[in-house]
């Protein structure tokens, strides 16, 4: 669960700096690894791929809102 809450953070976090793309670029460079690593630990295969599959979309579909949110505090 603190992993979940970690990637919705990363993406909205983003949203409140000067730098968003940046910011955005390095936390999609920053789930490979994560994701890598999820699988290659010492659970089970399929549910390590499922759980790394969820980060993963957790992330992507967050990304919208941090974009909204972004648009939204740079327009006042």
């Amino acid at each position: 669960m603190l992993v979940l809450a970690l990637c919705v953070a990363a993406s909205v976090v983003s949203a409140f700096g000067d730098a968003f793309i940046l910011c955005t670029l390095i936390n999609v460079f920053v789930l490979i690894p994560i994701g890598g690593a999820i699988v290659s630990s010492g659970v089970d295969k399929t549910s390590a791929g499922g759980i790394a599959f969820f980060y993963g979309y957790v992330f992507i579909m967050s990304l919208p809102i941090s974009g909204l949110l972004y648009l939204a505090l740079s327009s006042t």
